[in-house]
């Protein structure tokens, strides 16, 4: 009865933190609206499908001969909207459907936009490293501002030792004066926490957070200062006027894709900061 009423209470504070959320991104709608374009609901759909049919995230030709009239509509339905993200050309993608290129276009998606969740924008930014025998430690500096010193230095180490593991170590140092290479942390009142995509140096926390709850969502945004996207779903569908949210999986352990309890950071996501953003003196 306990686990059952922590796992109420769970899934209660997650969907209060959604509505504030929702409540947060109003203003929004019109740069959320553009997002649809990589609603990748179509690609698992997909994926789903093939896994029953043929124990493959791809479809096969063989998978797609003598289907039944509901996997057909399936099929052609998911094809086109993948088509159409890719290419923007509803009239092209519905003229070049066929069997043929219903792979093609499932290999693209994936590669364009599911693949790319995962992977560090091409846009990363670059931090010191130094190689401390076989553990790279990776060096950001943080403004001394916005909040306590002592309340500061306990969010620090906090994202420090989620963002380490194994062969790699983040280091934050926090200083006294702004400069080209440092990160600000910003108190806001708005429900909403950000890294503006103009600026993956400055992170906006919400000040309608508890303590626990501050720490886990800085620990996701600093992973936007690093260069990682989000990996879940959001965006405005114009047509049912809504905000859509969904993550990939209730299963999702990757930090990145979900604020629920038990999530962290991949090991995977430490490997490609250290062969990609880390530079060594």
């Amino acid at each position: 009865m306990k686990d059952n009423t922590a796992s109420v209470a769970q899934e209660v504070f997650f969907e209060y933190q959604k509505a504030l959320r929702y409540e947060g991104l109003k203003c929004s709608q019109d740069y959320l609206a553009t997002k649809k374009a990589s609603d990748i609901t179509p690609y698992m759909s997909m994926k789903t499908f093939c896994l029953e049919k043929n124990n493959d995230e791809l479809c096969t030709m063989d998978t797609l001969l003598n289907l039944s009239l509901s996997d057909e509509n399936l099929v052609i339905k998911n094809n086109l909207t993948m088509c159409n993200s890719l290419n923007n050309d509803p009239e092209g993608c519905q003229r070049q459907y066929s069997l043929e290129t219903v792979g093609t276009v499932q290999k693209d998606f994936k590669k364009h936009f599911y693949d790319s969740l995962f992977k560090l924008r091409s846009s990363h930014l670059s931090f010191n490293c130094e190689q401390q025998s076989d553990v790279t430690v990776m060096k950001l500096k943080v403004l001394k501002s916005g909040y306590a010193e002592d309340k500061l230095i306990s969010m620090m180490d906090y994202v420090s030792e989620q963002w380490s593991r194994n062969n790699f170590k983040l280091e934050i140092q926090l200083v006294n004066e702004r400069s080209s290479d440092v990160i600000e942390l910003i108190p806001t009142n708005r429900s909403v926490s950000y890294v503006p995509d103009d600026n993956n140096r400055q992170i906006y926390l919400s000040n309608l957070l508890d303590s626990y709850a501050g720490k886990r969502v800085l620990v996701h945004e600093f992973g936007h200062v690093l260069g990682f996207p989000d990996c879940y779903t959001e965006f405005y569908d114009s047509e049912k006027k809504s905000l859509i949210y969904y993550e990939i999986s209730k299963e999702d352990t990757n930090i990145m894709c979900s604020l629920k309890s038990g999530v962290s950071v991949p090991d995977d996501y430490m490997n490609q900061l250290t062969q990609k953003s880390c530079v060594f003196n």
